[in-house]
């Protein structure tokens, strides 16, 4: 080893005060959402100044739109429920792409989600691959939950893998679920108002006309306490996509933090710091793994039973977030 290069110090470093880490994160979060609602003004005046004609706006052949509901339900430690009409978009990963400014492929480029070769080595099916998210607007991207439905090669979907962003840190985890209902240890701090404790079953039918995702979420104390619904259905591709999606993402991130809100103001849900706020570290994943091992799993192709006849783990990919001060 050079004596002379300076080598990086290995050891756990204590995290930051509490009180530090809230502020710089409350305040970050602050500037993030007015900077998506400046944002947000500028496109609703470029739209209504600027003709479609003009923008050069096309509809990619590879989206399909879909228009649907969002329900969320919790039973425990407080009852608490809403819902919110939403608009999604489901692409083709694979089709031969659109022009450069095609809705579809701008929807596919927003907030660098995983492409066609990462969704077959994450699923081990070898055929199309279809993504399920939300249309960005004005730059501003707000994707709870992405479904990849991953075919094989005579066409017959095998599995899906979720891709689910927690808030407000923007942390990612994505893992492989089968279509038809499956159940993991929970793999991430999404909610500061869930703890790490859960499991969730997750289910999704085959794209189609109608389209529905569930998760349920089983705590070993408060028992099956939280179920989040999706239902969509498609819809002819509009006039105008761009119309069609504005502020769809502002509006899925104001109805999360105001329900947040209600929950811990008025109905007294404890705030909890994220494990890595905690820990100083990703530790938790460590409680998740042993877990997900414990469980076992083959309900996708690539974790079908091994020679000795025990199903391997389900395979996890962590991604934390990299900006200030979420890092």
């Amino acid at each position: 080893m050079d004596k002379g290069v300076a080598q990086p110090d290995q050891r756990k470093q204590p995290p930051p005060p509490t009180f530090i880490l809230f502020a710089s994160q409350a305040a970050s979060l602050f500037y993030c959402q007015w900077r998506a609602v400046l944002l947000g003004l500028f496109e609703l005046c470029r739209l209504l100044l600027v003709p479609i004609a003009l923008r050069r706006t096309t509809v990619d052949d590879r989206c399909t739109f879909l228009e649907g509901t969002v329900r969320h339900m919790r039973f425990a430690p407080a009852r608490h429920s809403f819902s919110y009409s939403a608009r999604y978009c489901l692409v083709d990963l694979d089709d031969a792409p659109g022009v450069s400014s095609a809705y579809g492929s701008r929807q596919l480029s927003a907030g660098g989600r995983m492409t066609a070769s990462e969704a077959r080595a994450l699923s081990g099916c070898d055929g199309k691959v279809r993504a399920l998210l939300l249309p960005s607007s004005a730059g501003y991207e707000q994707n709870p939950i992405v479904v990849y439905y991953c075919y094989d090669k005579s066409g017959a979907l095998r599995c899906c893998l979720s891709e689910v962003t927690n808030t407000p840190w923007n942390d990612r985890v994505a893992f492989p679920f089968a279509p038809s209902g499956d159940e993991l240890p929970k793999p991430l701090h999404v909610s500061p108002l869930q703890d790490m404790q859960s499991a969730w079953t997750m289910k999704a039918t085959a794209p189609g006309e109608s389209m529905h995702v569930s998760v349920a979420v089983k705590h070993p104390e408060l028992g099956a306490f939280f179920v989040a619904t999706l239902d969509l259905q498609a819809v002819a591709p509009p006039t105008d996509p761009e119309w069609w999606g504005l502020f769809m993402a502002h509006k899925v991130a104001a109805w999360i933090y105001w329900h947040a809100l209600l929950l811990i103001v008025r109905k007294g849900v404890a705030f909890l710091p994220h494990p890595k706020s905690a820990l100083g570290a990703a530790d938790y994943r460590d409680a998740v793994q042993a877990k997900n091992a414990a469980n076992g799993w083959s309900a996708c192709p690539l974790a079908a039973p091994s020679a000795r006849g025990r199903p391997i783990e389900r395979p996890i990919v962590w991604h934390d977030a990299t900006d200030f001060p979420w890092a």
